[in-house]
């Protein structure tokens, strides 16, 4: 809710972790209200009975990226290739996937 606006789909990876992490915490507390009502029972009769039982059905999810998949560290100087060109994997990995593509199609 509070964030700043990214690029590519680096939002999307977070909040999408975060919403997941917050739909686990919500299935977590509806394990007994499902072991209790069966696994017949409707998410109307679920939610329900976790209301009547006092259970909360929000939750906040938080994620962020291990540094040890993702970081670029700039004070660290550059490698050389064979060839004579910069190194720049001997700083890190500024990102965790890439955002650029290119596909080819015949018709």
């Amino acid at each position: 809710a509070n964030s700043i606006p990214t690029a590519a789909s680096a939002s999307t990876d977070l909040y999408g972790m975060a919403t997941l992490d917050a739909c686990r915490k919500i299935l977590k507390r509806l394990e007994p209200v499902r072991n209790k009502l069966g696994p017949g029972a409707s998410l109307a009769e679920l939610a329900l009975t976790a209301w009547l039982d006092r259970i909360d059905l929000s939750a906040h999810g938080f994620f962020s990226i291990s540094d040890e998949r993702c970081g670029f560290d700039w004070a660290i100087q550059p490698g050389k290739h064979a060839d004579g060109t910069p190194d720049q994997t001997t700083r890190g990995h500024p990102f965790n996937y890439f955002t650029q593509g290119c596909a080819v199609a015949e018709a």
